[in-house]
């Protein structure tokens, strides 16, 4: 309470210089404008010397000096002597002296009682201060500054006795101390007092915890900070204290006004000089005007405010305001500087987290990394945050090693509370059975080794809300303790939801860390709301498993409590009305009640439509919403068609909104982390869910119309990163006819967005992507609002996406957790549908595995034969037979060298994995023919896609273009295997097309730079090189050259007018297991950056097979040639397979060596 000094007036300044050890006193004027640095009020120098800060405040006998700050330097037993013996020599009618005497000697006995905490001292200065208040020959002004004195005495002993009659008798001395000041008049030092007593209420009410005192407390310090003349000390110390009570008291009640004030006043202290926050360092005298607002504590403090400001509206301006001052401050800070590096650290990781949720960011995540992880200087706060960055990682890549590293990381962070806990659980805070008590005891016992999980020692649920020493803002000592057991409560429930081996105790010890959480934290603090609502999730998760009613009910009514607390628009409401849903529907599931299943829809319709909250808490919210209601065994008392239907809504808000969460302002690596978070099939669920609704309809339109919406969802949410930078080029033609600067505007963005979509971005990175994409979407909603152009650059509708057959049929083969099927889209005429019934999802992951686990050993023992033979009697079979009714295949297989209809397939999920043009019988023969005896195959990734390529051959001039081609060739060796075969297939390529055409790069020559320069001015390119899949990151995969890697993100980024690629190269169509929907391998990027058709590999090829295939494929194109007329690329598929037949029915290799062959593309 004494953080600015000791109060005294002229009158006794030569007393206290009389003790002072200094040679000299130096004073500073509180008007004075120059620097500080904050020092304690009180110290020990030595074992001998105390400091003593002085504020010298003008009185009645000197009421027009200005207040001036000492510091005194004294031995205190020698000062407390030495004015014993001057009081004593006192003339006996000099009354005022000895008064002042006596107020002097009773500060310096106060002082002593302090440091060594004898009785004598205090009973001493107390009654020294009442002779000095209670004397008749001292003014009004000087018995306040008694009454003052010892409203001080009387608080330093409260605070160490926790005595409330103490405290009350302190506040009346500073009531009487304050009436007191009034009537003499002077205002210029009633700051002081009157601060002094909101001190005083404030410790009030933490004794009490009556918040009426803590509103009087509030209501006195609005009182100091607009008095007319005041000092700029003790301003600051005054806002430093409101601050501290309006943060408090919005985190009891939540009310918003609270923290703008809050916000606004520290603004209000930032403008002050800095000499305001440490008066008596006399060091700061020659430092300039300086505000406050320059230091990093003030800075790191604001950034506090703010960040828990947008946490309470979602104001993403706050947030990012926060993240930029904190990197500022850590950016200037120097090595001494360890308390505020440590506060500006934890308060930086809190942004980021938040700053992740927000847009996903993996730049985000990777800073946290580097603030954290590699901290030369670990503390108990950072094994804290790594346990929230496992949690964090859990919930968006589902992977089980995440959540155990949080669970035993949150418990290492607890473990510096264990001396302030007690050991049994039972006592306050409520446990399950004896056993699960046990149970937990021991578990966390061993897991943490300090101690168990109970309450806090002789604190009842609503005391030491704020202890005196900490900060406000996330330093709390109730919000820090109570969230690290919160956040283990909920680690814990996680690692139980989702964990293949479950022990039911696990819900007994998060149950009752999140109980104590929720008892330890203030009744109406916000926080206790949030840990009401995962305490509601732990019971909702037990009765998934354990089936007790009371666990559900207990759910409903906690996550009840939250939704009602958790005011709009505050971000948090979203998840928690989602787990508020969730838990309804579990109830309505269960008991039968339609009540609580309308409830629960009409929450989850709110949470997808709301227009404030994270928008991944949205898309979560959209995504249960459709897990719930697409179920195989519809509710009792719901029609299926009903609750599909509602079913359906979900899936399409939430494609939307992964649309939304997946944009292109974000850098590769964060959009793909997003779809990471987002379960595989879901794409594959909404179109089984409108799958099964066509067989539901019993109007062939309204069969066909849900279909068509299959087919629309699938294209909508898959080869989302592809789609989206496609969207850059694809209306931008038809703009540039009507609004040609419009168009200009656009394309110049568009050309930058498409340079830095595909990167890899780091912070800057992304920061530049992000600015690129808020310009792009403002230019995108002008165009929207122009006469013809409000469906500009959205989704395409199904009667458009269809055109992509063209001429030949397009099949979808849809594999979800739900069911299986074919759509089969003709060139005309009704989309077929074909049932599945003998595939499903985990057979089709368990043959991916399969062939995966063999693809490094070149043995074949039959198992790709095995896999393919379920391949053929799963999904070909069932195909082939609705393409013979259809009358697109006949009745037998063609005969050799005879042209086969065309299919091009789009394969869903991780089916997309497996070859399926070479799919058959088992040792198959001309008996027994495979599906490369039936027809020619082609792949795509999606229609829109397709669709594109397509537009882009329609507006080429002419004819068929002649080609210009590139081979590029490099052999291997330096670590790489050597490919003696490579340069063969070169010169293969040089024979059969015109020599003068073709461009070679070879070997060292192979440099990226030149193969990126030349690929620009090619429409032909063959690489026969090495190639790399990186499962890590799909767009680091790449072609190897000579220099280093020529990645898809290089090959995305370029314009070019291709028309065929021949790669050669192992991995270059495998894409990314955990992402198959996404299609990201060279083939893909290469198609993408405008070359119409592609052959490449599914996995490994042998270097001797690349000369035949590459012989069988160019004979073909060329084939011509002697009559005049040019290739033509889109016989690339019909080559291809020709050259396949070679290699299986001609060469006898093995499935495994000939099936990895595809074409890709038109």
């Amino acid at each position: 309470m004494d953080e600015l000094g000791r109060l005294a007036c002229r009158c006794v300044l030569d007393l206290y210089r009389s003790v002072d050890l200094t040679a000299s006193q130096t004073s500073s004027s509180a008007s004075d404008d120059s620097n500080a640095v904050e020092i304690s009020s009180v110290g020990t120098l030595a074992s001998e010397v105390t400091e003593l800060p002085l504020i010298i405040i003008p009185c009645t006998h000197h009421s027009n000096i200005p207040i001036e700050y000492f510091t005194i330097l004294l031995d205190l037993n020698d000062a407390i002597n030495t004015m014993e013996l001057s009081l004593l020599r006192i003339p006996l009618m000099d009354q005022e002296s000895k008064i002042l005497h006596f107020g002097v000697l009773s500060r310096l006995r106060h002082l002593r009682w302090t440091k060594r905490l004898h009785r004598s001292d205090l009973a001493a200065a107390t009654s020294y201060l009442r002779s000095c208040t209670e004397s008749q020959v001292i003014d009004s002004f000087h018995q306040g500054v008694f009454y003052e004195e010892m409203g001080v005495c009387l608080s330093s002993r409260y605070c160490l006795q926790k005595d409330q009659l103490v405290l009350e008798s302190a506040i009346e001395c500073l009531q009487k101390s304050i009436a007191s000041v009034r009537r003499a008049s002077p205002t210029k030092p009633l700051i002081f007092f009157i601060w002094q007593l909101a001190y005083l209420q404030f410790y009030r009410f933490e004794g009490t915890q009556d918040v009426e005192f803590l509103d009087e407390s509030v209501r006195q310090l609005r009182q100091c900070i607009m008095l007319s003349v005041i000092d700029n000390a003790a301003l600051a110390a005054c806002f430093r204290l409101l601050i501290r009570e309006l943060v408090l008291k919005f985190e009891l009640y939540q009310n918003r006004a609270d923290l703008d004030e809050a916000i606004s006043i520290h603004d209000y202290l930032g403008a002050l000089p800095k000499r305001a926050l440490s008066p008596h360092d006399k060091d700061l005298a020659a430092r300039g005007n300086r505000k406050i607002v320059n230091t990093d504590r003030w800075r790191t403090a604001h950034s506090s405010l703010l960040y828990l400001r947008f946490m309470d509206t979602g104001q993403y301006r706050d947030l990012q305001s926060a993240v930029e001052n904190l990197e500022d401050v850590l950016q200037g800070l120097d090595d001494e500087s360890a308390a505020v590096r440590e506060e500006a650290t934890a308060s930086l990781v809190n942004c980021l987290m938040q700053r992740f949720r927000v847009h996903g960011r993996v730049e985000d995540l990777r800073r946290i990394e580097e603030l954290v992880v590699y901290d030369s200087t670990p503390s108990v706060e950072n094994i804290y945050n790594l346990g929230k960055l496992h949690i964090m990682a859990f919930s968006w890549f589902r992977y089980q090693g995440f959540i155990d590293e949080a669970v035993k990381y949150l418990l290492l962070s607890l473990a510096d509370l264990a001396p302030r806990m007690h050991t049994s659980l039972k006592d306050g805070v409520p446990i399950e059975t004896e056993e699960e008590s046990t149970f937990a005891q021991a578990a966390l016992k061993q897991l943490r080794d300090a101690g168990t999980i109970a309450h806090y020692a002789r604190h009842s649920r609503r005391q030491g809300i704020l202890p005196s020493e900490s900060r406000f803002g996330h330093g709390s000592d109730w919000l820090q303790h109570t969230s690290r057991l919160h956040d283990l409560g909920r680690a814990i429930t996680m690692q139980f939801e989702f964990s293949p081996l479950r022990d039911n105790r696990q819900m007994g010890i998060a149950l009752t860390v999140l109980r104590l959480a929720e008892q330890l934290a203030p009744r109406n603090s916000f926080q206790r709301w949030e840990y009401l609502f995962s305490l509601g999730i732990s019971h909702r998760v037990r009765h998934e498993v354990m089936q007790q009613e009371t666990d559900i009910a207990e759910a409903i009514e906690m996550q009840s409590k939250a939704v009602e607390k958790l005011i709009f628009p505050n971000p948090r409401r979203i998840p928690a009305l989602s787990c508020l849903a969730h838990s309804l529907m579990q109830s309505a599931r269960a008991s039968g009640d339609v009540a609580q299943y309308h409830q629960a829809v009409d929450h989850l319709e709110r949470v997808v439509d709301a227009f404030y909250g994270f928008i991944h808490d949205r898309l979560e919210g959209a995504i249960l919403w459709a897990s719930l209601l697409h179920t195989n065994i519809p509710f009792p008392f719901e029609e299926e068609h009903a609750q599909l239907q509602k079913a359906l809504e979900g899936y399409q808000k939430g494609i939307l909104l992964l649309a939304r969460a997946v944009w292109i302002g974000l850098s590769t690596s964060s959009r793909l982390a997003r779809l990471h978070s987002v379960p595989k099939t879901f794409a594959s669920d909404a179109a089984a869910c409108a799958i099964r609704l066509a067989e539901l309809q019993t109007d062939p339109g309204q069969r066909q119309e849900y279909l068509g919406k299959a087919v629309e969802l699938l294209d909508e949410a898959r080869a989302i990163l592809w789609s989206q930078a496609s969207q850059l080029h694809a209306d931008l033609r038809l703009l540039s006819t009507q609004h040609s600067d419009l168009a200009a505007e656009l394309n110049a963005v568009a050309h930058e967005l498409a340079r830095t979509a595909f990167k890899d971005g780091n912070a800057d990175s992304g920061r530049t992507t992000e600015g690129l994409a808020y310009k792009w979407e403002s230019l995108v909603e002008r165009v929207r609002e122009l006469d013809g152009f409000h469906d500009f650059l959205r989704s395409i509708p199904f009667a458009e996406l269809r055109q992509a057959a063209g001429s030949t049929s397009i099949i979808i083969v849809n594999v979800s957790e739900h069911r299986c099927d074919a759509l089969i889209i003709p060139p005309e005429g009704l989309v077929r549908l074909v049932p599945l019934p003998r595939l499903s999802k985990s057979q089709v992951e368990d043959d991916v595995q399969d062939i995966h686990n063999m693809l490094p050993s070149y043995e074949d023992r039959g198992e790709f034969e095995t896999v393919l033979n379920d391949l053929w009697l799963d999904v070909c079979k069932p195909i082939l037979a609705e393409l013979r009714d259809m009358g697109v295949v006949g009745q037998r297989p063609h005969a050799a060298g005879t042209r086969t209809p065309h299919i091009r397939w789009c394969l869903t999920g991780r089916l997309a994995f497996l070859p399926i043009h070479a799919a058959g019988p088992r040792y198959q023969s001309r008996r027994k023919p495979g599906m490369l005896d039936w027809m020619t195959s082609s792949y795509i990734s999606t229609l829109s896609m397709l669709l594109r390529a397509q537009h882009r051959t329609e507006t080429s001039q002419g004819g068929v273009p002649s080609p210009r081609v590139l081979a590029v060739c490099h052999s291997g060796g330096g670590g790489r295997g050597h490919l003696p075969k490579a340069k063969e297939e070169v010169e293969i390529l040089r024979s059969c097309a015109q020599p003068e055409t073709v461009s070679v790069i070879l070997d060292q020559a192979a440099r990226v730079d030149v193969v990126s320069g030349a690929l620009r001015g090619s429409n032909w390119v063959h690489f026969a090189c090495h190639g790399t899949q990186n499962h890590a990151n799909p767009m680091d995969s790449a072609l190897l050259l000579d220099d280093g890697k020529l990645p898809v993100s290089t090959l995305a980024e370029q314009n070019l007018k291709g028309e065929f690629a021949m790669l050669l190269a192992c991995e270059t169509a495998m894409g990314m297991p955990g992402l198959s929907d996404e299609a990201i391998h060279v083939a893909a990027a290469l198609h993408f950056a405008g070359f119409k058709s592609v052959i490449a590999t599914m996995w490994s090829i042998c270097d001797d097979h690349g000369p035949i295939v590459a012989e069988k494929v160019y004979k073909h194109l060329f084939r011509k040639k002697a009559d005049g007329l040019l290739p033509d690329a889109l016989e690339a598929a019909y080559a291809l397979r020709k050259a396949i037949l070679y290699l299986r029915d001609k060469e006898k290799l093995s499935v495994r060596d000939w099936a990895p062959f595809m074409h890709f593309g038109l």
